[in-house]
């Protein structure tokens, strides 16, 4: 059936086309583009996470919507937080014909698009389907993204500047029990995790497995350090000091890590989190807001839905928020790519497709509607431009504002102060604007391509051991033993000649920047 505005947006794509100068009436028909009718189809559409309950409720609006401008559907299928490690990059770079994905500079983006799990996005193709991006977003904002060595685009970045935020979010009426005033830096995060460990019902930080990295934000940070280099592997102990191009020793590494796994032995002995804390499923969050944990670590992104669901449940627990960053330390901001939506290589509709991502990113109702729900049941705006969230508790849980991976898409423009959220929101965000540090790797990107072998043979690696390490439940008179033993073996691999190769790329990219 002919959907209302089809002929109207063909008209468009129509003349679109015949302004390229360089394309020819053979480009419509290999674009697939039908003069009469936009057949229906249904795209699927892999997200993060483990979505929210009335996700289904949501994106049957957001889907009555597309249907209206392309006839064209989207189902979402959520990879849940215990099993992303494991699922997403089989189904990122498997056969299967799926059409949208989350990508992101954190879930190797630039690693899946030069081994050609994503569909190139040509210039033609942004200019006939995502024209709104195209008008909307800055061309550095996208450029940003194209693979280094070839120019090519495989993602279609969040039109949104993302600084690292992280916060320690607690409970104001444990800490008033306990008699303490402010957390300032790791050590005291500790304390009020050792002063609520009587708290009946409660474990002071009951992490979900996801959460195996517990106090990566809080150290890292604090020791002024990066970890990671985009384009390498995650299984690797690539490190460098914030603000510098230079990756830390083997010995410099060695010494952050150990202290790091020495304290979360500390922490687990004091029965801070649970032993079946690397298999727990529910989220750290979740246990938070059901009172069965007294803390968490999260950006300030989540922390206002987050917070505003607390003051409405639970506004007795006072919940209070100090950031990961002690001042001083610095901040920076996260790679134009930290996340965006790429399409499947397998894709059976790859135009529309981006057609309905140019929508998703762009049209104002269906981006909001993706990241606070329905408008007018689920939150209003206000006059002053703020986002005004249900007093629903059930909505309000039943779908977080941000909470369903919206961050594809994200877009600074549509993304709102929450009135009644955070009243230290803009504080905070304005702290960590002003610790900001320029980092001259953010958007240095690794080619693996002359260490092919290697990057494959760490990327592969896993030693579960590592988890075990991370979350305190090694012995503490085998923890040196057991880090040696897992970097002989990614030495064994090649790690040293792989740690030279990004230097050696890391100082090329540097001169070029001379």
């Amino acid at each position: 059936m002919k959907k209302q505005g089809f002929l109207s947006i063909i008209f468009l794509l129509l003349i679109i086309f015949t302004g390229c100068s360089n394309t020819s009436a053979d480009s419509l028909d290999e674009l697939d583009v039908n003069e009469d009718e936009l057949e229906y189809v249904e795209l699927k559409m892999y997200l993060l996470g483990d979505g929210a309950k009335d996700a289904p409720i949501i994106w049957e609006e957001i889907n009555i919507l597309l249907e209206e401008k392309i006839n064209a559907r989207i189902i979402p299928i959520f990879i849940n937080w215990a099993e992303v490690n494991d699922k997403y990059p089989i189904i990122a770079a498997s056969g299967e014909s799926y059409d949208l994905i989350f990508s992101a500079a954190w879930k190797n983006y630039m690693d899946y698009a030069r081994k050609g799990a994503f569909y190139e996005l040509t210039d033609e193709m942004l200019e006939m389907y995502a024209p709104l991006t195209l008008e909307r977003q800055e061309s550095y904002l996208i450029d940003g993204a194209r693979v280094p060595e070839t120019g090519k685009l495989y993602q279609l970045p969040m039109n949104y500047t993302e600084y690292k935020t992280h916060c320690y979010v607690l409970r104001g009426d444990l800490m008033d029990k306990y008699g303490i005033d402010t957390i300032e830096n790791s050590d005291d995060f500790i304390d009020y995790l050792r002063s609520i460990s009587s708290e009946e019902g409660m474990i002071p930080f009951d992490a979900g497995g996801e959460f195996n990295q517990i106090l990566s934000y809080p150290l890292t940070f604090e020791s002024k350090t990066a970890h990671g280099i985009t384009g390498a592997t995650n299984n690797t102990v690539i490190t460098y000091r914030l603000g510098t191009s230079q990756l830390l020793s083997d010995e410099e590494i060695r010494s952050l890590k150990l202290d790091m796994y020495k304290i979360a032995y500390e922490m687990r002995q004091a029965g801070l989190w649970s032993a079946n804390a690397p298999t727990n499923k529910v989220s750290v969050n979740d246990s938070f807001k059901a009172g069965t944990s007294g803390a968490t670590i999260e950006n300030l992104a989540n922390i206002q839905s987050l917070y505003t669901y607390i003051s409405q449940t639970n506004p007795e627990w006072d919940m209070r928020v100090y950031p990961c960053t002690p001042e001083g330390t610095g901040s920076w901001t996260n790679p134009v790519f930290q996340n965006g939506i790429s399409i499947g290589i397998h894709s059976q509709h790859p135009e529309r497709a981006l057609m309905a991502l140019d929508i998703l990113k762009n049209d104002r109702l269906i981006n909001m509607t993706s990241v606070y729900g329905i408008e007018g049941d689920y939150w209003s705006e206000t006059s002053e431009g703020k986002v005004l969230l249900t007093d629903d508790s059930d909505k309000l849980n039943g779908y977080p504002p941000d909470a369903a991976c919206p961050w594809g898409w994200r877009d600074e423009s549509y993304y709102l102060t929450i009135e009644g959220g955070l009243e230290d929101y803009d504080r905070l965000m304005d702290y960590f604007k002003d610790e900001y540090i320029a980092n001259p790797l953010t958007n240095f990107v690794f080619n693996p391509e002359d260490v092919q072998e290697i990057h494959q043979a760490l990327t592969s690696y896993k030693d579960e051991r590592l988890k075990l390490l991370q979350w305190g439940l090694i012995p503490l008179d085998e923890i040196e033993n057991t880090y040696d033993e897992i970097i002989a073996k990614q030495k064994a691999y090649g790690l040293d000649t792989y740690r030279d190769e990004i230097q050696r790329q890391i100082d090329a990219y540097m001169d070029s920047l001379n």
